[in-house]
C-alpha cells in the first residue's frame, strides 16, 4: 500500500488548500487519481473532515469515494509546520503534522483501510517514529514493519 514515491516528507504549505493541490497534482503526475480528485478532495473533507487529534500529534485522513483513484495505494505526508483541520468527530480545530492520503480503488475495502490505520494511531511508539524518521526509507521501513494495512 505504501510507497516511497508516494512520501513527502517536511511539506512547507500556507493552508490546506494548498496542501491539497501539491498532493493532488504529484498523486496525478504518478497515475494514483484522475483530474476530479483535488475538487473531490476538498469537497469531501469539508462536508467530513478528518482529523484526529492524537495524543503525538494531530492526523488527518483525507480521502474520497473510488470513483476517483486509478491507482491503490496510500500517500504518507509530513508537514515542517501544522496546519488546521478540523477533528471528524467533533469539528473541532485540530493542527495536524501527519496524513494519510487514502488512495482505495475497491469502495468495499474503504471501511477497512480506515479501521486498520485508526487501530495504528493509538500507538505512539509508531506516531513518533513517523515523526523524527530521517528519510523515505525509514518512514516506509516503519510503515511496512508495523503491517499497516
Amino acid at each position: 500500500m505504501f510507497s516511497s514515491e508516494t512520501i513527502e516528507l517536511d511539506v512547507m504549505t500556507a493552508s490546506q488548500d494548498d496542501l491539497f493541490r501539491l498532493i493532488a497534482e504529484k498523486l496525478q503526475g504518478l497515475g494514483y487519481v484522475n483530474s476530479d480528485y483535488l475538487e473531490a478532495l476538498t469537497k469531501r473533507e469539508s462536508v467530513f473532515p478528518t482529523g484526529i487529534n492524537a495524543p503525538v500529534c494531530g492526523l488527518a485522513i483525507p480521502h474520497t469515494e473510488s470513483d476517483y483513484i486509478e491507482k491503490q495505494g496510500i500517500a504518507f505526508v509530513r508537514l515542517k509546520e501544522t496546519i488546521r483541520f478540523k477533528e471528524m468527530v467533533s469539528n473541532d480545530p485540530v493542527d495536524v503534522k501527519m496524513l494519510f492520503f487514502l488512495l482505495v480503488k475497491n469502495k468495499a475495502e474503504q471501511v477497512k483501510f480506515l479501521s486498520d490505520l485508526m487501530g495504528k494511531f493509538s500507538d505512539d511508539a509508531f506516531l513518533t517514529a513517523l515523526l523524527v524518521g530521517k528519510d523515505e526509507s525509514a518512514i516506509l521501513e516503519t510503515l511496512n514493519e508495523r503491517k499497516v494495512v
